[in-house]
């Protein structure tokens, strides 16, 4: 079951519940001090990006993927 808070401005915020995994080659000259970036494209079949814009959030969920404990 998924689930959209609809708020009164009109705004819809749904978490489709989904994983995305991705791999990219990484450069560890400088590691552990170095900084990787990995981009992502995601799209829509239907709509195109002025109706369907993305946003990101930072929650904990995220902050803890981002730096996962060694």
């Amino acid at each position: 079951m998924t689930k959209a808070t609809v708020y009164y401005s009109g705004l819809v915020v749904w978490q489709p519940p989904a994983v995305y995994k991705s791999s990219c080659s990484i450069d560890v000259e400088f590691f552990p001090y170095d900084v990787q970036t990995c981009v992502l494209k995601l799209g829509s079949w239907t709509y195109d990006g002025f109706k369907v814009p993305c946003r990101t959030t930072t929650t904990q969920r995220a902050r803890e993927a981002q730096s996962p404990s060694i």
